[in-house]
C-alpha cells in the first residue's frame, strides 16, 4: 500500500512540474502516511 502511493505521488510529480502541485502532492501523501501508520 506504502509503495502504491509512492509510486503514484512520484508519476504525479513527473506529470505536473508545477512546484505548487508538487508541494501539494507531498502534503497529501504525508497526510495518508500519518493516518496509515497509526
Amino acid at each position: 500500500m506504502l509503495i502504491f502511493l509512492e509510486t503514484l505521488s512520484l508519476k504525479s510529480l513527473l506529470l505536473e512540474g508545477n512546484t505548487t502541485r508538487r508541494i501539494g502532492v507531498g502534503r497529501i501523501s504525508l497526510m495518508l502516511l500519518l493516518m496509515l501508520s497509526t
